[in-house]
C-alpha cells in the first residue's frame, strides 16, 4: 500500500509538472517510480528488451538505476535508434554530437564519428555515462529530488554548454 501512495503522490506531481511544461521531467520521475507496480506485459510495452541488456550493463558500470536509463531513451527518441532530433540530436539517448565527441575520447574511443550515436551499443554506453556527469554535476545543489531530476534531464536534453545555468539553477 505504502508504493501506491507513493505513486499517487508521484502522478499528482507528474501532472503539476505537466503544467509547468517540464512533461520530460514529471515522465521521468512518474515511469522510475511505478516500475515496481506495473505488470510484467505493460512493462515489456513500455521498456522494449531490444536493449535490455546494454542499458542493465551500462547502468550498473555508472551506478544508475536502469529504468531511470529506460525512462530517459523512451522519453527522448521512442527506443528509436535512428531518431535524429530537430536540434541534431542523435540516437536512443539523443545526444549531440559535440557531446558524444567528448564522451567518447573519454571512454578511449579512438576515430570516433557522429553516426556511431545511431549505434544503440554506443549511444546507449555514452548517454549512461553523460547522465552520471550530470547527476555528479547537480547532486550538490540544494536540492529535492524532483528539482535534481528536472536539473539533470534538462541538462541531459540540451547539452552540458547550451544550458543557461544561472537561469534554472534556482528551480
Amino acid at each position: 500500500m505504502e508504493r501506491a501512495s507513493r505513486g499517487a503522490d508521484l502522478c499528482l506531481l507528474w501532472r503539476g509538472l505537466s503544467r509547468h511544461a517540464r512533461t520530460q521531467a514529471g515522465s521521468a520521475v512518474c515511469r522510475h517510480s511505478f516500475h515496481p507496480l506495473y505488470p510484467a506485459h505493460l512493462l515489456a510495452i513500455l521498456f522494449p528488451e531490444p536493449w535490455w541488456e546494454t542499458i542493465k550493463n551500462e547502468s550498473a558500470k555508472n551506478n544508475l538505476d536502469p529504468y531511470l536509463v529506460a525512462s530517459l531513451i523512451r522519453q527522448e527518441s521512442e527506443f528509436d535508434p535512428t531518431a535524429i532530433s530537430y536540434a541534431n540530436a542523435y540516437g536512443l539517448m539523443q545526444l549531440l554530437p559535440a557531446v558524444g565527441k567528448k564522451l567518447a575520447r573519454e571512454e578511449g574511443m579512438s576515430n570516433f564519428q557522429t553516426y556511431q550515436l545511431l549505434d544503440p551499443a554506443t549511444n546507449i554506453r555514452l548517454g549512461t555515462r553523460y547522465l552520471r556527469q550530470m547527476l555528479d554535476k547537480f547532486a550538490g545543489c540544494k536540492s529535492t529530488p524532483l528539482q535534481l531530476i528536472t536539473r539533470v534531464t534538462t541538462g541531459f536534453r540540451s547539452g552540458r554548454q547550451q544550458v543557461p545555468t544561472r537561469a534554472w539553477m534556482s528551480l
